[in-house]
């Protein structure tokens, strides 16, 4: 049972390259991403950027958008120089992106300001090292999920992608949990298979006399 719930696993993943992991990410204990996907929280003295995620498009296309809102909490106006992610920078719409003394920015597909890149080598479902860099807080390195355009994220997109099927998705999601469970179900069998059977001799023990017939 296991191997075939492992099988159409593998099955689904062929049928959606690019798709690993969950939606929080395969480090989301180590990192500033909350367990829920809301994206990573970058607080500075000048700046803070909210929500920041990637979003991936077509499968195998090296295409992705980024997706958050920047505030600026200082009395004077700033400017978004760039973004970058795993070493490849972002297409700025407008360039550079002004950012409004006391005011917040959206970044998003389909919005006023984008930012779009083109040949980020990631897979979905882990976590990319991005730089933002402002005319006066500097550069911002932090690291962000790069998820699939599926449920929210389908709408901020790169243009022009095809949003995963959300069945496809979440048939995907319960397979991977039906086979978590059962990898932690043989571990505990494995476990209890090795403890010493009634009767058995301990490893290094003396074995007892046995009754004469």
């Amino acid at each position: 049972m296991k191997r075939s719930r492992l099988a159409a696993i593998g099955i689904a993943a062929l049928m959606i390259p690019g798709v690993a992991g969950c939606w929080s990410g395969n480090n989301a204990a180590t990192t500033v991403q909350s367990a829920s996907g809301d994206g990573t929280q970058v607080d500075a003295t000048d700046i803070t950027v909210d929500s920041a995620t990637l979003v991936a498009g077509e499968a195998g296309s090296g295409k992705a958008a980024f997706l958050g809102t920047v505030y600026n909490p200082t009395q004077s106006p700033d400017e978004l120089v760039s973004i970058t992610a795993g070493g490849v920078e972002a297409k700025l719409t407008p360039s550079p992106l002004p950012i409004p003394a006391l005011g917040a920015v959206a970044i998003q597909t389909g919005k006023t300001a984008q930012a779009d890149f083109t040949g980020l080598e990631a897979e979905t479902g882990t976590y990319v090292d991005v730089t933002m860099t402002f005319a006066n807080a500097g550069e911002q390195t932090f690291t962000a999920l790069l998820v699939p355009p599926a449920g929210f994220y389908a709408s901020a997109a790169p243009e022009g992608t095809t949003p995963l099927p959300p069945k496809v998705k979440q048939k995907l999601e319960e397979l991977e949990g039906a086979a978590a469970e059962e990898g932690s179900a043989a571990t505990d069998g494995a476990m209890e298979s090795g403890a010493t059977e009634p009767g058995a001799t301990e490893p290094g023990a003396e074995p007892s006399p046995t009754a004469s017939e």
